[in-house]
């Protein structure tokens, strides 16, 4: 929350009203000191509409993913000589893209 905004405090008001806040001893001065303060206003909130070119569809998402993936599940599958690898990689893979659901 920012005090400094325009119509709230002054940057002198605020230099005041920090002093007395600082100087005070009980929650009873503090009270008084937040009391003086302007109360905020709320500015309208702004909605963007959304269209469906700015979503991902979560299958495309899966496939995007695994083609960046797969050169490193071959290559590891390649040195380690565990083809066992690349195979659950690429069952895990299935199990994403049937399972990922289109937006709705």
């Amino acid at each position: 929350m920012c005090l400094l905004t325009p119509g709230r405090l002054t940057q002198d008001e605020f230099h005041t009203h920090a002093g007395r806040a600082l100087a005070s001893r009980t929650h009873g001065e503090l009270a008084a000191i937040n009391v003086s303060i302007p109360s905020r206003r709320e500015a309208p909130l702004v909605r963007t509409v959304r269209t469906d070119l700015d979503r991902i569809d979560k299958k495309s998402l899966a496939w995007g993913i695994f083609m960046i993936l797969m050169p490193a599940a071959l290559g590891t599958a390649f040195v380690t000589h565990f083809v066992g690898f690349l195979v659950l990689f690429v069952a895990a893979f299935i199990g994403v893209t049937v399972a990922a659901q289109p937006d709705s």
